[in-house]
């Protein structure tokens, strides 16, 4: 094993702790690393990172759920609406969106909105109260809020977590150590059934010695960090997150 190969095991861990502190950013982190530390196809790292993402997001599903802090009724309502809702975008909104905007196309378009959100998103949770209001939210608007995100989600193709989580955070209120327990929930659902979907199509190649490998270290991180996330006040946590998510929203409106 050479130095490179140990510098992207490490980055496994990684993934897992940024996913167990804050419920996102699995992808983001995996991806680059499979891609070009481990050589994996652009097309074949985006499958390995759902199982990767999956099994990571599993466990710590169950390990919220044994802490108390999955809120399983949000999960359902959010997360069944969002998946419908990206099927759709995809399926009918995409597809008619003009491939032009002037001197612009219409991915780097939808990429500089997603980018704008993020930031608001960002800048709204760095100044927002630590708790929750204490309040149930009527099955409506969870559902809505699931909706439009899975329609913002399906337009970039991209996001997960980094739209979840805000949108349980700000627009439903619930407490930031729910809302990473109830992305992971979201996130591990979403990222079994794509990539159930990328085996039975024959879509993939796996090489299961790099993606257990990988996956493992990845829920070691997740341990380390839930436990990392745990010690901190939900303001920290929220800040950090915020702090992210700024960051990742700056890097997609500045690249390219």
């Amino acid at each position: 094993m050479d130095w490179i190969e140990l510098l992207g095991y490490v980055a496994a861990i990684a993934t897992g702790f940024v996913l167990g502190a804050v419920g996102s950013g699995g992808s983001i982190m995996a991806l680059p690393v499979l891609m070009y530390v481990f050589g994996i196809p652009a097309t074949e790292a985006t499958s390995y990172s759902l199982f990767i993402v999956g099994m990571t997001a599993i466990t710590g599903t169950l390990r919220a759920h044994k802490k108390g802090e999955l809120h399983i009724p949000v999960a359902f309502k959010f997360g069944l609406p969002m998946m419908l809702a990206v099927i759709l975008s995809r399926s009918l909104i995409l597809p008619n969106i003009p491939a032009s905007f002037g001197d612009f196309s219409r991915d780097r378009v939808l990429t500089l909105l997603f980018a704008l959100i993020m930031l608001g998103a960002a800048r709204a949770l760095w100044r927002g109260r630590s708790d929750s209001d204490g309040s149930v939210r009527p099955a409506w608007l969870v559902i809505a809020q699931g909706f439009g995100t899975g329609i913002l989600t399906g337009l970039v193709g991209a996001g997960g977590g980094f739209i979840i989580v805000p949108a349980l955070v700000l627009g439903l209120k619930l407490p930031m150590r729910f809302a990473v327990g109830t992305s992971l929930a979201i996130i591990a659902v979403n990222s079994g059934f794509g990539f159930a979907a990328d085996v039975v199509r024959g879509f993939v190649d796996i090489n299961w010695t790099l993606l257990l490998t990988f996956a493992s270290l990845s829920i070691l991180g997740l341990f380390v960090g839930s436990r990392v996330a745990s010690s901190l006040p939900q303001k920290t946590t929220k800040r950090a997150f915020a702090v992210l998510v700024a960051v990742l929203a700056l890097i997609m409106l500045f690249a390219g």
